[in-house]
């Protein structure tokens, strides 16, 4: 059976002790889905599953021990020891040697090795008048530690009245982003530029901010997004790709990741006049080392679908749908837990309640059998994931709140490019 990381998707680097070489996670094989999967260590503060590859907690951000004592038997104490007498007569044999070849008649014989250390090591008896004495030992300066790749990420969002939620998450959860990739050795040296867009006939149709590496305004000007307008489905995504691409300013140089996260709900306006080509903007990006990494957001059509996929592929990038998580009750007062990626809705165990690693995704979940495919007979097309589950559910209560995965997909994306440059998590 081929093993698969299932943080970095690496599988060639998995060594025989199950651990991941690429990123540190380590695995264990889990015998009730016959797959290999991470192994979560609790958090020894807060109680909380992280990985294993994990240096801070997800939930109270402390620090995590992943280390294990080791044991070392009596034998093999004194394996150890007789190894560093062995290793010690071998060393004084060899510099014995030296002298005997490398000595010239009638000069005289100068000392390299103190008998003191001889005689502590091996055991031997030495005299401390013995022509063998110290020398000076030469000792280099240490290395500098390497410097981390640099990364210029654009997001460039949809900020209509739909986006709401996926806005959110990236307002409350930047900060977090940011702190984990910089956990990498090397860490990473990372600018972050927005683009805002909109539609012709709303507040504006693109809104952009240059890319800065001062985190802090940039989460001031993430708070600053808000979602309204845009009365029909399609969008000025033609023109908000022109500006990422060609309005930004990108570092020149080859050696920096350039990296858009195109994120929103609906297709592009293609019957708009004196609009951009979407196929010449994909052209100039290629041309700049630019890649694009689209993410489907909940209502997206098919025709938005199919763009969004073009337009990753065309740039090296990865296209993904987003996962929904909602947690309510049933008629029973039992807790249920839904996700819902590319309208299928997916249940899952009550401790995805908590449990973060539902960010992976509904159907890389649905694939290791941790999640299972919910299609009620009466439903004819892509229905909502609470009315679907509950029926309907009744007018008076409300649907229940849901989270999504942008804040996992963005992060590990991100890391991922790392890695290639080099980082170890």
């Amino acid at each position: 059976m081929d093993i698969k990381c299932p943080n970095c998707g690496n599988s060639d680097n998995i060594d025989r002790n199950l651990k991941c070489q690429t990123c540190g996670s380590q695995l264990q094989f889990d015998e009730d889905t016959n797959t290999y999967i991470l192994k979560l260590i609790d958090c020894p503060s807060c109680g909380h599953p992280n990985s294993s590859a994990a240096n801070f907690c997800s939930k109270c951000r402390e620090k995590l021990s992943t280390e294990e004592p080791v044991q070392v038997t009596v034998e093999e104490k004194k394996d150890d020891k007789s190894k560093k007498v062995l290793i010690g007569i071998f060393s004084t044999i060899v510099i014995l040697l030296l002298i005997l070849f490398t000595h010239r008649p009638g000069e005289k014989l100068e000392p390299i090795v103190s008998a003191d250390l001889i005689a502590n090591n091996n055991k031997l008896p030495v005299n401390s008048q013995s022509l063998i004495k110290p020398v000076p030992v030469k000792t280099t300066k240490p290395v500098a530690k390497t410097k981390g790749p640099r990364m210029d990420v654009v997001f460039c969002v949809d900020t209509t009245g739909s986006m709401g939620d996926e806005i959110d998450i990236i307002k409350s959860q930047l900060l977090t982003m940011v702190e984990e990739i910089q956990q990498g050795n090397p860490a990473p040296s990372v600018r972050f530029g927005v683009v805002a867009y909109k539609d012709r006939g709303d507040e504006y149709v693109t809104k952009d901010y240059p890319l800065i590496q001062d985190i802090k305004e940039t989460q001031k000007i993430i708070n600053s997004l808000t979602a309204k307008g845009g009365g029909d489905y399609p969008e000025s995504v033609n023109e908000a790709l022109h500006v990422a691409i060609d309005k930004m300013n990108w570092d020149k140089e080859q050696n920096v990741k350039k990296i858009i996260f195109l994120i929103g709900d609906a297709s592009p306006h293609m019957d708009y006049p004196d609009d951009f080509d979407y196929k010449k903007e994909i052209a100039v990006a290629t041309k700049k080392g630019i890649m694009i990494n689209t993410i489907s957001c909940s209502g997206m059509q098919d025709d938005g679908n199919q763009y969004f996929q073009e337009v990753a592929n065309a740039t090296n990038g990865n296209f993904e749908y987003l996962t929904y998580k909602y947690v309510y009750e049933d008629d029973n007062g039992k807790k249920q837990v839904v996700l819902n990626q590319a309208g299928v809705n997916y249940m899952v165990e009550d401790r995805y309640a908590e449990d973060e690693s539902w960010k992976e995704g509904a159907r890389d979940m649905a694939k290791s059998k941790k999640a299972k495919e919910y299609r009620p007979s009466s439903e004819t097309g892509t229905a909502s994931t609470y009315s679907s589950i509950t029926g309907g559910g009744s007018s008076s209560a409300p649907p229940p709140p849901q989270v999504n995965n942008l804040d996992s997909i963005i992060t590990q994306t991100l890391k991922n490019e790392a890695v290639k440059e080099g980082v170890i998590y």
